[in-house]
């Protein structure tokens, strides 16, 4: 049997080497929902029911196929990035540990 819903996987397994948030977290449109009226419905997990924000990243490996991707986050409440550390004008993200 094929497996059903989001397949579960850890940040380092996709980004090994970190990556870079390209933009700001923003909500993801529900586009079947928000045909109705002309009005913007956000987005639900279907498997939590949170809301779902997302994220331009760029893959901090040079060796990456694809360098910039786009992330999708279930939350509550929209996140926000790091800030980035005195003298840089991006945050990096890397993996715990």
């Amino acid at each position: 049997m094929a497996v059903q819903g989001p397949i579960p996987v850890e940040f380092g397994q996709v980004f090994p080497r970190g990556l870079f948030a390209a933009g700001t977290f923003e909500p993801v449109r529900d586009f079947d929902a928000s045909k109705a009226g002309g009005r913007f419905v956000q987005s639900k997990d279907k498997t939590s029911g949170l809301p779902l924000w997302q994220v331009d990243v760029i893959d901090a490996d040079p060796a990456a196929r694809d360098k910039t991707v786009r992330v999708k986050v279930a939350a509550a409440d929209q996140p926000c990035c790091p800030r980035p550390r005195e003298g840089c004008r991006s945050c990096r993200w890397s993996s715990p540990g």
